[in-house]
């Protein structure tokens, strides 16, 4: 940047002469590519399935999603009162994407060095963007000495440096600026735009990383313990997955994966706060619960079979992680009203500190542990609720209502420990029983869906 200084500098005290600042622009250019080629070399892992043998890791393909990427930069620009849904949108589209495109470890940015990379790239993007902002300037003239037609008409004046011949005015210095036509000023503005996104891109990876590994270490956790990974045949393999929920005593301490992700989640915000100021740090963890949240839930489409002990072990999955997130996440400040109204307006509302809790995930297990028949009553009574109140029933901390898909999942939960657990047929008739007492329950279900 200083070397652009210097030559800024040297170009604004002689005759004008386009060609030499779009030399300029050129390596400002060429830089830029640089940058981006070494992001690109970040990011890129071995693929045997993809074209070339190399593919991006799921975080910077994500961030090159149109939709997921519109999303992302609305986040970044928006005011609070857009916030909400916009988050909404992006873990839709999140849990969407994952479910349809498996995750997996090798797509994670576990190296720090790679966060501390992405975190330089976006500073060193971000400052030089603003730097060169700070050159534009369109002169009249229209010299190009790399054009016959320019080089026929230019006058033919020596390069005395012109700062040298004015008279100097105290200790003001003259502003430094990039002289350039309004031609020239495009590709400057467009090189500026490219550099400006690049700095995005590199912010929103990790704010898409962070993301798209606790979805992984969480369906990771659900999915038993093979974790759907390639292993010599045996045919006791999945029904040993499917039991990974069924404990014979009370657990006293969180899952093993949920406790790696902890300590990921730790190691992730440390090195991000070493690096990155409050605002980067605050989108990039906002709202990060909420997608914890809701991935959880999703999740437990995983789990072949569970009873209350392995409920049980999910709850305190849910405390460990939810204590955790309230250790990383990067709260916005409480807003200052004037108001002398108990009430506020919506963009302060919106603004209000974010409350960092995993309520989807308490309320499923708690259904869970109530039973099929009160999970059924509590369905319609929050529906009905939601219906009458709509979104300030959210007010009391419970979260949205589960969708049929995930009431469904709930509902044979209930029953699969009878169904897929250790005894399975051979008991034959809890076996039965609750094969009876499931087909009831989805019926009911349908009903109260299908009323509410």
């Amino acid at each position: 940047m200083n070397l652009i200084k210097k030559f800024s500098r040297m170009l604004d005290s002689i005759p004008h002469d386009q060609a030499f600042t779009q030399l300029i622009i050129d390596q400002i250019i060429t830089y830029y590519e640089k940058c981006c080629g070494w992001y690109k070399a970040l990011m890129t892992r071995i693929s045997p399935n993809h074209p070339g043998g190399i593919a991006l890791k799921t975080s910077a393909a994500f961030a090159e999603s149109q939709d997921i990427r519109e999303v992302g930069r609305k986040l970044w620009e928006c005011s609070a009162s857009e916030k909400q849904s916009l988050i909404n949108r992006e873990i839709e589209l999140l849990i969407s994407a994952t479910n349809e495109t498996s995750l997996k470890g090798y797509d994670m940015v576990a190296d720090p060095k790679i966060v501390g990379s992405l975190s330089l790239l976006y500073n060193s993007m971000n400052w030089l963007s603003s730097n060169l902002s700070k050159l534009r300037h369109i002169t009249p003239h229209q010299t190009d000495s790399s054009h016959i037609q320019s080089r026929q008409v230019a006058p033919t004046r020596r390069w005395t440096l012109e700062a040298a011949m004015r008279p100097k005015r105290g200790d003001v210095e003259r502003p430094l600026r990039l002289p350039m036509t309004k031609e020239s000023v495009v590709g400057f503005d467009g090189a500026i735009t490219s550099i400006q996104n690049l700095a995005f891109t590199a912010i929103f990876t990790l704010h898409l990383d962070i993301r798209c590994g606790s979805i992984y270490m969480i369906s990771r956790a659900l999915k038993g313990k093979n974790d759907g990974q390639p292993q010599e045949p045996n045919r006791n393999s999945s029904t040993e997955n499917n039991w990974s929920y069924i404990l014979t005593v009370e657990p006293t301490s969180a899952s093993p994966i949920v406790l790696e992700l902890n300590n990921d989640l730790i190691s992730f915000g440390a090195r991000m706060s070493n690096y990155l100021g409050p605002n980067e740090c605050r989108y990039i963890t906002s709202c990060l619960s909420r997608l914890i949240d809701r991935a959880l839930v999703s999740s437990t489409r995983f789990i072949g079979a569970m009873n209350s002990y392995g409920a049980l072990r999910l709850q305190l999955d849910v405390l460990v992680l939810q204590q955790n997130l309230k250790n990383i996440i990067v709260v916005s400040p409480a807003p200052v009203s004037s108001k002398s109204s108990l009430s506020l307006d919506k963009d302060v509302a919106a603004s209000m500190p974010e409350v960092v809790a995993l309520p989807q995930s308490a309320k499923f297990l708690d259904w869970f542990l109530e039973g099929p028949g009160k999970t059924l009553r509590n369905a319609k009574e929050e529906r009905d609720m939601f219906k009458e109140m709509g979104s300030q029933v959210l007010t009391e901390g419970n979260g949205e209502p589960f969708t049929f898909d995930e009431l469904r999942v709930l509902i044979e939960l209930c029953y699969s420990a009878a169904l897929k657990g250790p005894q399975g047929p051979e008991a034959r008739e809890e076996f039965m029983a609750a094969k009876r007492g499931l087909d009831d329950s989805l019926l009911r279900l349908s009903e109260v869906m299908w009323d509410a």
